[in-house]
């Protein structure tokens, strides 16, 4: 099934001075019809304390949806509150509870519902942090009837450089949901791999059977790096009848600033690696990305499925919110092999240079 792929518009308000690009709104668009904005504030430190979406209806912008966040003293979320909006009115619908220790580590999370009067437990994680704010242990819990019910656990290790090598989980089996005793049991365990330089080359995925109480593979990624380090080659398999089937491969690519340009994934589920998306993009000479495009492999070429495009605007400036999407006069060329931007009658280069 075609995935559905999303248009989104950052707009830009020129200053004589350049400063930190800040996300204004988003204008997206899923197949040729659906359109939705997302606008962003800021409170006077510039964190992002509302974000309110938008749908595309009779030729206006109707609320949909909001996020609320709040902040701590150090900057730190400790409230997320999500809404939408019903009968002309926001109706709270679930929010996110944050703790954090000492050295801003975070401690807990919990997610409650609205229940139309109040807000109702659902779910909460608790972390045990090391003193450089690793997480060593995590805990998932449920809330049944009134009490938290510990239901998963992951347990962390690191190696001298501080990057996890092991990650093990264990579920957690109760007497009420018809186990014969309450207790913690190995569920998996999560392998990574490092080259000499500190870059990540595997991950493993193993899970626990007890009744042969062994682990036995589930999937891996693997990973390769070009000679400036970047991350050229993904791949992902999966374990079937003892041994690995490769499921998808992915290739990346970069430019002098290691700025990721293009990606093309292929699926290999056949025994055959042959494409299936190619992903390109596009930047200003402040690394900020211009552009975005998505491309479907057809029967014997690529077909654009999806183009992104970003605008910013400097601190302080003032936002440009209200350009309705048939005012969006962009279009992506390749000429001679290098990739071009045309918009409002000017042609930029992939750099965001306007070409003369």
């Amino acid at each position: 099934m075609r995935k559905i792929l999303l248009f989104a518009l950052l707009l830009w308000g020129a200053t004589s001075a350049y400063s930190a690009a800040v996300l204004d709104s988003v204008i997206t668009t899923a197949g040729r019809n659906d359109k939705s904005k997302a606008v962003y504030s800021y409170d006077a430190d510039g964190r992002n304390n509302l974000t309110i979406s938008y749908t595309w209806s009779a030729n206006q912008w109707t609320n949909l949806s909001k996020t609320e966040n709040t902040f701590d003293d150090n900057g730190n979320a400790i409230e997320v509150i999500y809404s939408m909006w019903d009968n002309n009115v926001w109706a709270n619908m679930y929010r996110y509870l944050y703790t954090y220790d000492a050295n801003n580590a975070k401690t807990s999370y919990t997610y409650q519902g609205w229940n139309g009067s109040t807000w109702e437990n659902s779910s909460r994680y608790t972390y045990q942090n090391r003193e450089d704010g690793k997480c060593k242990a995590a805990v998932y819990y449920n809330w049944v009837n009134g009490k938290w019910f510990e239901a998963d656990s992951n347990f962390y290790s690191y190696n001298a450089a501080g990057d996890v090598l092991v990650m093990q989980t264990f579920r957690y089996h109760h007497v009420e949901s018809g186990y014969d005793e309450d207790g913690w049991f190995k569920n998996t365990y999560v392998g990574y791999g490092y080259n000499e330089k500190g870059q990540q080359i595997q991950r493993l995925t193993q899970t626990w059977y007890e009744s042969s109480k062994m682990f036995v593979n589930v999937n891996k990624y693997e990973y390769e790096y070009d000679e400036k380090g970047d991350m050229s080659h993904h791949s992902y398999s999966y374990w079937y009848n003892n041994d690995w089937k490769q499921q998808h491969s992915k290739d990346y690519v970069y430019n002098d600033a290691h700025l990721l340009m293009q990606s093309i994934l292929q699926n290999c589920a056949s025994g055959t690696c042959v494409n299936s998306q190619k992903e390109e993009h596009t930047y200003d000479a402040e690394g900020n990305v211009l552009t975005d495009a998505v491309y479907d492999w057809g029967e014997s070429d690529w077909m654009q499925s999806n183009f992104t495009q970003y605008f910013y605007h400097n601190d302080g400036s003032e936002a440009i919110e209200n350009i309705q999407s048939s005012e969006i006069k962009t279009q992506k060329v390749i000429r001679n092999g290098q990739v071009y931007i045309i918009r409002d009658g000017k042609t930029y280069n992939a750099l965001g240079a306007e070409m003369k």
